[in-house]
């Protein structure tokens, strides 16, 4: 943060003729870069496991925030994935994921919520219009939704279209590259474009903090 240098103001001198010669504060802010990927995070074997593991939890409809399933917003069905000794080798290579995307973004975290396992399939043309994560009342207080996350689970070759796009004063498109782990803040407008033919597999989270001050 800096001062700029100020003009010679003469403070006797009528007001009009001050007018001119007003200065302002300059917060210096560098510009943040909206996205981080790593790619890698998990092997084929591994996604393919993720996979049988998503299938074997409950299935349902998405929906968004105000309750509603298949609506002209989202498109999708998921499965929640919870933590426990079948699924903590997921928790514990993502978090690892968090922790160097964070070295970016130095957001405050100190949690992370299930993980979503989403299904996108060209027989709804499945998508989701642009929306951000961030609540503005969150149920627990104090854990704010702070980054997001998406890793890809099905290879681009399988599908066609079903981007996730990231819109940060111009469209960017996530990296497609099966086992690639997206990530981005929270309050971030973003979107899945609708899959035309076969399935998009994917494996969303977000992990929450204290408010932004």
């Amino acid at each position: 943060m800096e001062n700029l240098l100020l003009p010679e103001i003469d403070y006797s001198a009528p007001t009009e003729f001050n007018l001119k010669t007003y200065s302002y504060w300059s917060l210096k802010n560098d510009a943040l870069e909206e996205y981080r990927y790593i790619e890698n995070i998990f092997s084929p074997e591994e996604i393919q496991q993720i996979i049988k593991i998503g299938w074997a939890y409950s299935k349902d409809d998405s929906r968004t925030a105000d309750g509603r399933g298949f609506s002209d917003k989202r498109k999708s069905r998921n499965s929640w994935i919870p933590p426990s000794s079948l699924t903590e080798w997921i928790y514990v290579r993502i978090q690892e994921a968090v922790f160097e995307v964070n070295k970016h973004f130095d957001f405050d975290l100190h949690s992370m919520e299930n993980l979503q396992f989403t299904e996108y399939h060209s027989d709804y043309s499945g998508f989701y219009t642009k929306h951000i994560d961030k609540f503005p009342n969150p149920a627990t207080p104090n854990s704010h939704r702070k980054l997001s996350f998406s890793v890809q689970l099905s290879d681009p070759s399988t599908y066609e279209d079903g981007e996730l796009v990231i819109h940060n004063g111009s469209e960017l498109i996530a990296n497609k590259r099966m086992g690639t782990f997206n990530a981005f803040p929270s309050y971030t407008l973003h979107e899945v474009r609708p899959v035309k033919q076969g399935v998009r597999y994917s494996l969303v989270g977000w992990c929450s903090g204290p408010r932004f001050k």
